[in-house]
């Protein structure tokens, strides 16, 4: 699925988008705070689907969270996300339990019994395409899995916007 080329239907909606994000493209150019979504919807298009994901499991207030933190934060590739569980915190537990099961179900298998453990050594995942890798605590070994690996040249928003 996805707005990507892949998937049962993927190049018809990708293509769809293309024509609308054209359809608006003067606006869009001129004031583009006058429409945020599209704007999202757009960089969705340029960047692709599935996005990748770093989720940071540890406290949040513990130095090694924040090294990871910060590591991902100098090479996360736009469209990325970045979310810190909280083991410790019944309340994060309870959100991912809720809004990202699947997350939560990786950081728990990989964690095992220190799950939620005090003074365990945060850890990173980093998932994309429905799979993780083996988690580090290590912010170089993070900004390492994170750097683009041969990818070619971005697209950008003029080559999305006229070619339909």
């Amino acid at each position: 699925g996805g707005t990507s080329g892949g998937g049962s239907g993927g190049g018809y909606y990708a293509s769809r988008a293309s024509r609308i994000l054209s359809a608006f493209g003067g606006r869009l150019s001129s004031a583009p705070l006058a429409m945020p979504k599209l704007c999202c919807a757009a960089a969705s298009l340029l960047v692709g689907s599935p996005q990748r994901t770093v989720v940071v499991a540890g406290a949040r207030d513990c130095g090694s969270s924040r090294a990871l933190i910060n590591a991902a934060h100098r090479h996360l590739a736009p469209g990325a996300a970045l979310l810190l569980l909280d083991p410790s915190d019944a309340e994060d537990v309870a959100f991912f339990e809720a809004h990202n099961p699947a997350a939560l179900a990786t950081v728990r298998a990989h964690l095992g019994d220190s799950f939620g453990a005090p003074g365990r050594p945060s850890a990173a995942f980093v998932c994309q395409d429905y799979a993780c890798r083996a988690p580090t605590s290590d912010p170089a070994a993070l900004a390492g899995m994170l750097k683009p690996k041969g990818r070619s040249k971005p697209k950008q928003v003029k080559d999305i916007m006229f070619n339909f």
